[in-house]
């Protein structure tokens, strides 16, 4: 049996939006109980409230589901994607969805910023990982002489690089503009390698060696 919290979302979904009272009827209890799991589902982020005037009187307020609450539901954004990736793949010729990757990977870029461009190579690959690890990634790197190793553990995508492997451009565009800096890709997880990793090569003056 589906519990109360489960059965107000699913209301919400069939319903688009709803009172307490009406609420209150389909699911079955009363509405100060009704009120007290709305609250507990608006601190979860799963719903939001719109004050609405009726006439005289005081406003009411229609409960609806955020995008939170939207994702709580079974969706098929994995498989839609990988569509209409396969069709891009057979209309376009190979080199103009490799542009399109890296164009999507500077546009996360543009909305993924390092606090201060001048900052060290280093010191930007660290702060590059806290950020990035919000989208999935799990990134670390160490330093052998003048070279850099990137590692990236998880592939945030796997599953359609799996089918579309033209993906991981998005990636070295990506960590490219963030870091401002050439990387070279050496393993990658869809080819069956540990890690996704990619090396840059500073020269005496802490510039990289653009190959």
């Amino acid at each position: 049996m589906r519990s109360t919290k489960e059965r107000i979302l699913n209301t919400l979904l069939n319903k688009h939006n709803a009172t307490i009272g009406e609420l209150a009827d389909v699911v079955g209890i009363n509405g100060i109980s009704v009120r007290h799991h709305l609250i507990n589902l608006q601190a979860e982020g799963l719903i939001t409230a719109e004050e609405e005037r009726h006439g005289v009187g005081r406003p009411r307020f229609i409960y609806k589901l955020s995008d939170k609450g939207y994702e709580q539901f079974p969706s098929n954004y994995l498989g839609l994607i990988n569509l209409i990736l396969e069709v891009i793949d057979v209309e376009l010729p190979k080199r103009q969805m490799e542009v399109i990757m890296e164009k999507v990977g500077l546009r996360m870029a543009e909305t993924t910023k390092i606090s201060n461009p001048a900052l060290p190579i280093e010191a930007k690959l660290s702060e590059m990982s806290v950020i990035l690890a919000k989208a999935g990634f799990r990134i670390s790197h160490e330093r052998e002489g003048n070279v850099i190793t990137l590692h990236n553990k998880n592939c945030p995508y796997h599953h359609i690089g799996v089918h579309h492997p033209e993906i991981c451009q998005v990636d070295q565009v990506l960590f490219q503009n963030l870091l401002g800096k050439t990387i070279n890709p050496v393993d990658c997880l869809l080819t069956g390698d540990k890690e996704c990793s990619f090396t840059i090569t500073m020269d005496e003056n802490g510039k990289d060696r653009r190959n």
